[in-house]
This record gives structure tokens, sequence and C-alpha cells, in this order.
């Protein structure tokens, strides 16, 4: 397991997939109209949309715009063959969809104050133009190409300037051609019709709406922290898929890494609205000391820095720190990096987020089986006296309750050497979505499933029904 709690993040915040908006701008004309030239004035385009954004590179839009597309060919310094003035006037409606791509990782929601605050992007669709040129309407479609930048004032604003060029399906401001009202038979790559805008949007992010969400943090709200639908006192969790998620998007697999910070916030702030009192992540394992050394150093140098970067955000939380894991392989400085930071988040009494580094379960029986070996030689303690208890007692995690729930992204049906003795009767959640994606929603349906689970601890159903109803 790789940390993805790494500083320079490019994240997504599942919350605020949507932003609806709008913008103003100027449009322009190109075309022939039939002439055989081109010639356009300045014209006014106001536009309304709505955006869905897939993560922090990829998004999708629905938009409505208006233009005012005019010309003549007096004003192009142009005299036609027979000397006449050739002008038009075309108020243009155009409806469609595109597909945005950023250049650079955007931050979505909060993660705006971590991620970059403005990138370059492009953007292409298919539109549906309904014109209206001295009273006669029509139809054509037209192909958009925009090219712009992006930039976050605020946390849920988005502020973008785009430069859009269209081309369109035939000499759309001449009049329809009642046979091909879509152009489509017409000459369609030699025609010369296109139109441009240049815009202004500012558009605003809108939560997803989460029932889950909402009923378990009503549950904390009320505290209502007992009975069948408490929250889990301790959720551990199995932080895997970051490199899978990266090359399914043609990234480096540390764009993965890099990309998971986000999510180790947002799960961090739903577990402590929804009254989890420990949240254990799966870090960094013994396992990846192995991985080539400058990688290694790399990622130790990222983890420190972003964990020294949070830190702030985590006292204004009232969460505390905490790590488990071999420590003695750590360089010195990181470690005690780290610990500056246990030491600052030390007086807060919220949600304790132990983050697992260095870290594998055999490692940690292991060390508990040489502790308690230990007593016995010294005559501290009898053998006979030695019970699962004593065991625990031992354990990296002794001053934790075992793990109510255990959760792996990824979608592999394995534990991975994490927290073996532990989870022994932990509710267990896999799903396939990988961590950059797993969502403060997809957090809280796996405690509704915890919720609907039975733990019987080894006994029969009737046996918990009995005991339930004494």
């Amino acid at each position: 397991m790789i940390l993805t709690f790494i500083t320079g993040a490019s994240g997504q915040e599942a919350r605020y997939r949507w932003d609806i908006g709008g913008g103003i701008g100027m449009s322009g004309y190109e075309g022939d109209a039939n002439q055989g030239f081109i010639f356009s004035k300045p014209g006014f385009t106001a536009t309304a949309l709505a955006r869905y954004n897939f993560d922090t590179r990829w998004s999708v839009r629905a938009q409505a715009q208006v233009m005012t597309l005019s010309g003549d060919t007096e004003a192009a310094g142009i005299v036609l063959p027979n000397a006449a003035n050739y002008s038009f006037s075309s108020t243009t409606f155009d409806v469609g969809a595109r597909a945005e791509f950023n250049f650079f990782p955007y931050g979505i929601g909060e993660t705006y104050k971590r991620l970059r605050r403005w990138t370059p992007f492009v953007s292409a669709g298919l539109g549906l133009l309904m014109s209206s040129v001295e009273s006669h309407t029509f139809t054509a479609l037209s192909i958009p190409l925009g090219v712009g930048v992006r930039y976050k004032p605020a946390k849920r604003l988005n502020l973008a300037l785009e430069l859009t060029f269209a081309k369109t399906t035939g000499d759309h401001i001449d009049g329809p051609d009642l046979s091909d009202p879509f152009r489509i038979k017409s000459s369609f790559l030699k025609n010369t019709d296109w139109y441009s805008t240049l815009a202004v949007t500012l558009t605003y992010e809108f939560s997803e709406r989460c029932t889950v969400c909402n009923r378990i943090q009503s549950m904390n709200a009320d505290k209502r922290h007992t009975g069948p639908l408490a929250p889990p006192a301790h959720v551990a969790i199995i932080m895997d898929g970051n490199g899978r998620w990266a090359q399914k998007r043609g990234l480096d697999r540390s764009a993965g890494h890099v990309e998971g910070v986000n999510t180790v916030r947002r799960i961090t702030e739903a577990a402590s609205k929804a009254g989890v009192s420990y949240l254990t992540l799966y870090a960094f394992s013994t396992e990846n000391w192995n991985r080539p050394q400058q990688e290694v150093d790399a990622l130790m140098h990222l983890i420190v820095l972003a964990i020294e970067r949070e830190t702030p955000d985590l006292i204004r939380n009232n969460v505390r720190l905490t790590m488990i894991g071999d420590f003695t392989r750590m360089p010195t400085e990181a470690l005690e990096r780290l610990r500056q930071c246990m030491a600052d988040t030390a007086h807060c009494t919220g949600l304790t987020l132990c983050l697992a580094l260095s870290y594998s379960s055999r490692w940690e029986i292991t060390e508990a089986a040489r502790r308690i070996a230990r007593q016995v030689a010294a005559g501290d303690l009898d053998p006979e006296a030695i019970t699962a208890d004593t065991v625990s007692a031992n354990l990296a995690t002794a001053d934790m309750p075992d793990p109510d729930l255990l959760i792996r992204t990824g979608g592999d049906m394995r534990v991975s050497n994490f927290l073996l003795w532990q989870i022994a009767y932990s509710e267990i959640v896999v799903t396939p979505t990988f961590w950059p994606d797993f969502s403060e929603q997809m957090f809280y349906e796996a405690i509704d499933q915890y919720h609907n689970r039975e733990r019987r601890f080894g006994l029969t159903s009737e046996q918990i029904n009995n005991e339930k109803n004494r």
C-alpha cells in the first residue's frame, strides 16, 4: 500500500461534481453567404450551461447559447459583381453538448486550496443550430471546437474564458434548403460557414445528493450512538487502486497516488461526521520498502510534506493523528517531522486518524510475541496466564478497539497483511471503485451495509435475538 496523502495532489471533491452557470461575450460569423466572400461584424452572445465533472481532468457540459450574427459586403470593402451591397442579420440559437479536457488537474470543491486554481482546457462537441434570417427559420448542425482557461476564485466558483470556432453544415445564414434541412447532403467540408464566440462564464458547484449520508449524519447529530444503527467505532481502510486509476487514464502510476490525497481528506471528514471514533488507513506497507530506492525516498518525502501541510486542518477539525508501524526503517528526519505532527494534534479529542506506515500485520504480531516472551523470561508473566487479551495488549493498536468495519477499494478479495489479528470479527466491504474515486457517499453506503449485517461473533441468530430480548 502506498500512502495517497500526498502534497500537490490532483484530486476531485466528489461532493461537487456538478456546476451550473452562464456567461456573456462576443460572437462573429465567417462565411461566404453564397456570395463567395467572407464578412462579419461583432455580435453578442449569452450562454447557459451545466457541467458534470468526472474527475479533475475530464468533464462534459450541456449548454444553450443565443448569438446575434451580422455582416455586409460594404463594411468589408467588397463590391459584388452586380455592384450591390449584400447584408444580413441573424439571431441564432445553438443547443448542444461538449466534452472538456483540462491540461492541469483542476481542483473541485475544497481541493482548490491544495491544487491548481487554474488550467488551460480544450472542448469539442456537437450542436444544433436554429437561426432566424429575414423572417425565415431553419436548422443546421454545428461542430464546435474551443480553447480557453479556467480559474477558481473561491471554493465553489469557476470562472472561464473560452474562444470557440464552430463549423456548420452548410450556408446556414442564407436560409434553408428544405430538401436538406440539416445540410447533411451539402458539401460540409467545402463550405466556408463558421461562427465564433469569445465568452466569459461563471459557474457554481453543487453538492451531490446523498440520502445515506444525510441519514447517517443525522444519527450522529441526534447523539444516537447506541443500538443497532450506531456508527462503527473503528473503520479500517485498505486504500487500493491508485496505480490502476492512473494507468486507466494514460497517466504515470505516481499520478494515482497524488490523486488520492483528496480522498483521504474527504473520507476523514466523512468519518468524523458519521461519529466514527477511529479511522485507520493502510498507507505504506513493509513490503513497499522493496521498491526501487529512488521511488521509496520520493514517497517518504511526499508523505512527510503532505502530513505537515494537512496538520493545521486536522487541528481545526479536532482530529488527532497517530501512526503504527516499524519506524526503525524510516529516515530519521522524516520520522521526527511526523512525530511533531502527532504532537501538534495530541490535544484533539475528536476522530483519531491512524496512519499505518511501514506496517505489516505479521511484523506486528511477531513484535508482540517478542514482547510477551521477554516478559515471560523476566518472570513478569506466567505462560499459562497468556490470553488473547495479552496478545492484543502488546499490539501496536493496543489503545484502539478492534475495527468494526474493514473497507477495501480496488476490488481485490484479500486483506494484504493488514490488521490480521484485529479484524477477526470485522465486517468486510470490498468495492471495485479505485481509491481516488471513492466518495463520501460510498463511505456512508459501506456503513449502511455494516448496519444491515448481523454480527454474531460465533453465536447463532437465535442466541443473538434472545440476548437482545433480555
